[in-house]
């Protein structure tokens, strides 16, 4: 995160297992961030983050209709 147009950056992954994202959605005040280990979601813009569902699984994307998320993956089922 950066608040001086990127001179400056401090992380903001408390809570996350994996650095590697693949999408990131907002829906209603919660984001979510999907990735090699799963879901994860945070309710205060990011500051921390916890685990959401399919944990372990490579999920590649996202999306959110109203308050509600979709995610997807490749693969088997």
């Amino acid at each position: 995160m950066s608040s001086d147009l990127g001179v400056s950056r401090s992380a903001r992954s408390n809570g996350m297992t994996e650095m590697r994202t693949s999408g990131i959605v907002k829906a209603g005040t919660r984001l979510s961030v999907v990735g090699p280990s799963g879901v994860f979601r945070s309710d205060n813009q990011g500051d921390s983050w916890s685990a959401a569902g399919l944990v372990g699984v490579d999920v590649r994307c996202l999306t959110a209709i109203g308050d509600v998320i979709f995610g997807g993956r490749t693969g088997p089922r």
